[in-house]
């Protein structure tokens, strides 16, 4: 919030800016994904402790 006001966007629209974000991200990944077309798979084990 404090930088959509300090670029002075009108505070009713900073849900709208804020969804935009994550939508833009979201394509990113899928875009990122598409091209190389392999998941990321963590190279450590998981223990439960």
């Amino acid at each position: 919030g404090a930088v959509f006001h300090n670029l002075g966007i009108p505070t009713h629209y900073f849900t709208a800016m804020f969804a935009m974000a994550r939508v833009y991200g979201y394509i990113a990944h899928y875009l990122e994904f598409s091209k190389d077309s392999c998941l990321i798979r963590p190279r450590a084990l998981y223990r439960a402790a």
